[in-house]
């Protein structure tokens, strides 16, 4: 079982991703992490986490996490997702993973040192009318 840590509390992450980590067969909330640490509490709360964190930090940091959801601010994406890979977690960060082509190439380079999975929650790759334009 995939045991999932969220870095925030933000919208997307409370109406898309926490709802289908919960009804996921193959994972489970183990842990969410925000700088006011009652908000984590209470989210933890609704969807059933193991753990709140009042750090993103502690989170990290945690042997009870496997890999992490991040929905922060697109500024934070790079800084976080480093900070994740570095602490041997795996990766799903919101889309744009960068907003300097730039900042990719020592991400890549620290994901395959630390051989962990990085992806960008790109959805649309999959939406089905990109499928059937795709397909014209």
């Amino acid at each position: 079982m995939f045991r999932w840590g969220v870095l925030s509390t933000a919208k997307i992450g409370r109406e898309q991703l926490l709802p289908a980590i919960v009804d996921s067969e193959n994972g489970v909330l183990s842990a969410i992490a925000s700088r006011d640490l009652s908000k984590a509490k209470a989210l933890g709360e609704r969807f059933g986490a193991r753990h709140a964190f009042g750090s993103y930090e502690e989170l990290l940091a945690s042997p009870d996490v496997d890999g992490v959801y991040i929905p922060l601010p697109t500024s934070q994406h790079v800084e976080w997702t480093a900070k994740a890979i570095e602490a041997g977690k795996h990766v799903l960060v919101e889309k744009p993973l960068a907003l300097d082509a730039k900042d990719i190439p020592p991400l890549i380079k620290l994901r395959d040192q630390k051989k962990v999975l990085v992806c960008e929650a790109f959805m649309v790759v999959y939406h089905p009318q990109w499928i059937k334009v795709r397909d014209l």
